[in-house]
């Protein structure tokens, strides 16, 4: 009896491992499944990441224009391109001098124009203005003590601003995007005004080289809104133009560059 209870006890005993196939085996399977997942994984990550850094820009403006507001002075929002690096700053009263020339040589022109709206004037960029915008003082300051400097997440960048562009003698309006520098590296300011208006236009990041996504930011409220992830070609990747891109949210269809809405 006690040699079959010995037998018995040593089979069991076997039974309690794994031999060393099996656990090949299983190390194999899980190896396999990773690699058929990841590339899913990874779009996903890399979407969400995107995404958040966009809402993280257009959490920025909106408090931009929201300070703008309140403390009765415009502010300036620029960024350089190619990388995540983006400032705040009081807009200097210099620049806003400028943006009021600006302004009033493209009324004079608009009033030849027997198309153009009477009620609208046209920005240094192109942007169609509310004429109430007359009635604010265009308030700015020439010192910087309140610079504000903060970077997107590791991996995304900034690839341009889009804004709209009004021709008078052809009277089209187009929009062009810019990957425009001053000698500093940094891109044309986005500025908001004291009455919550902005210059307005659309500004790209992408995380290269895969994705883009764009903000589009309304004039006349102020407004910043995200759009819409594009996966980039491996020809827009390199000249860093989401237009024409293929459109993850709509399962793969290829779409049209964003345009600007009408204001």
């Amino acid at each position: 009896m006690s040699e079959r209870n010995e037998v018995i006890e040593k089979s069991t005993n076997s039974r309690k491992g794994f031999t060393l196939i099996e656990v090949l085996v299983v190390l194999s399977l899980i190896i396999v499944v990773s690699t058929l997942a990841w590339p899913s994984l990874r779009t996903t990550l890399q979407r969400t990441e995107l995404e958040s850094a966009a809402k993280q820009v257009s959490h920025e403006l909106s408090q931009i224009r929201l300070k703008a507001i309140e403390s009765g002075v415009a502010q300036k929002f620029r960024f350089q391109p190619g990388k995540g690096i983006y400032e705040i700053t009081p807009c200097p009263a210099g620049l806003l001098e400028l943006h009021q020339e600006m302004k009033e040589e493209s009324d004079l022109l608009s009033d030849s124009s027997s198309e153009m709206e009477t009620d609208t004037s046209v920005s240094p960029y192109g942007e169609e203005l509310s004429s109430s915008f007359e009635e604010e003082p265009l308030l700015g300051r020439d010192d910087e003590e309140e610079l504000t400097l903060a970077e997107l997440p590791p991996g995304i960048a900034f690839s341009g601003l889009k804004r709209r562009r009004r021709s008078i003698e052809e009277e089209t309006t187009q929009d062009v995007k810019e990957v425009w520098m001053d000698d500093d590296g940094w891109s044309r300011p986005v500025i908001f005004f004291p009455n919550g208006q902005s210059t307005g236009g659309q500004i790209f990041l992408e995380q290269n080289p895969n994705y883009s996504i764009d903000l589009q930011l309304r004039s006349l409220t102020g407004e910043a809104s995200v759009g819409r992830i594009h996966k980039l070609s491996p020809e827009e990747a390199q000249n860093g133009d989401p237009a024409d891109s293929e459109d993850l949210l709509d399962g793969g269809n290829s779409s049209q560059e964003i345009n600007l809405p009408a204001e």
